[in-house]
């Protein structure tokens, strides 16, 4: 199973046990709740992803042993992922998931314990796709500052 303390696992399962199914299998489609619910602030990619690794008990059921591992892998990787995606909803106002490239400019310009240049912040904007209105996922930007 896991290296997690009794008490973690006890909460996983209060967690785990809240959408479960009576015979104690998930509906994949209420994982990423489950995980919200526990605390832990996964995307829905992530999810996914991690379910394709995961041993079903049959299609689109997952066990509480997979859902441990589910909640180690998002424990292990995602602790400073969760702490990134709050820092940028802070400043999503309509919580879309996406905030302007001047906005983000700014934040990376202005914030942070080191200062970054504009050109600085102008190349590493660039390596965005840019949506309508010139905004940007903020997920994209996570995951290339989880890749530095």
């Amino acid at each position: 199973m896991t290296d997690l303390h009794k008490e973690r696992v006890e909460e996983l399962y209060s967690g785990y046990k809240v959408f479960a199914e009576e015979d104690g299998t998930m509906k994949e489609e209420n994982v990423i709740n489950s995980l919200r619910c526990i605390g832990l602030n996964p995307t829905l990619e992530q999810v996914e992803l991690a379910l394709l690794d995961q041993e079903k008990k049959g299609p689109g059921v997952i066990t509480f042993d997979n859902f441990l591992k589910l909640a180690c892998y998002e424990w292990d990787e995602s602790n400073n992922n969760s702490t990134l995606f709050e820092a940028f909803r802070v400043f999503d106002i309509s919580n879309s998931g996406f905030l302007p490239k001047d906005e983000l400019h700014t934040i990376i310009t202005s914030l942070g314990n080191e200062r970054v240049s504009q050109s600085e912040a102008k190349e590493f904007i660039d390596l965005f796709e840019l949506y309508d209105d010139n905004m940007i996922k903020y997920s994209d930007v996570i995951d290339v500052i989880n890749m530095i």
